[in-house]
């Protein structure tokens, strides 16, 4: 089986003057751009920590600097596939490409990397306001109706798990949202085991989905395609900052 790594990393208050310059150095001069470009103080400590954190990670795993990373986004927000690497003084190739997906909130970053279409999402529960509405308007009707049914904190768990596995089934399979809201349901047992269909026929390609509080007021979901002998290896961190 081969592991796949997800990454996560509270986000502190605040980062060292000397840390927070040497993360910067790892950035290429686009996300230095974008970066710069951003008021809000805390939008680029987010930024900051998840860009330098996959580049940190894919570096270990591509056997390079983590400047030299050949990280690129599709519209500044979507990573785009790396290449495979030689592995230096062996001139063995790393097996590639490796697909990137990055999440964060406010308290938490999640860095998910494999070597094959991957999706990771992070949301606090709660967060969203009228979430009925919400749900009629961006869920399949069937999961639109359980959550309508619920309240409380149940209404707003089982919003908040269906929301990230939509985010992040989309992140990796690139399927129109469209598409998704009208054909893509979901189903969560009572051991929070995911199912899903495409057009209410179970899907021709496999995938593998995970549901995870990695906060006790967060979720995270993670969906890969590909063979099921994949396994997940979820990673906290602390040594980044």
């Amino acid at each position: 089986m081969q592991p796949i790594p997800l990454w996560t990393l509270q986000i502190p208050d605040t980062i060292a003057g000397a840390r927070q310059k040497e993360l910067y150095s790892l950035l290429s001069p686009a996300e230095q751009k974008r970066h710069d470009a951003m008021e809000s103080f805390t939008r680029q400590k987010e930024y900051l920590l998840s860009h330098a954190l996959a580049r940190l990670k894919i570096a270990e795993v591509l056997k390079m600097p983590p400047a030299d990373v050949p990280l690129l986004f599709e519209d500044n927000t979507k990573p785009s596939p790396i290449p495979g690497s030689l592995v230096p003084g062996h001139g063995s190739l790393v097996t590639g490409p490796w697909h990137l997906s990055l999440s964060h909130t406010h308290l938490l970053i999640a860095c998910a990397l494999a070597p094959c279409p991957v999706g990771v999402d992070v949301e606090p529960v709660g967060r969203t306001k009228h979430i009925d509405d919400v749900a009629r308007r961006m869920f399949h009707p069937t999961e639109a109706d359980e959550v309508c049914a619920l309240i409380g904190d149940e209404k707003k768990l089982r919003f908040t798990q269906y929301w990230v596995l939509r985010e992040a089934f989309y992140k990796a399979s690139g399927m129109p949202l469209t598409d998704m809201i009208k054909g893509i349901v979901f189903n969560i047992d009572d051991d929070e085991k995911v199912q899903f269909t495409i057009n209410h026929q179970p899907s021709t390609i496999p995938w593998q989905f995970s549901l995870t509080s990695p906060l006790p007021d967060h979720i995270m979901a993670l969906a890969v395609q590909g063979p099921l002998s994949h396994t997940i290896k979820d990673i906290q961190l602390t040594e980044i900052v």
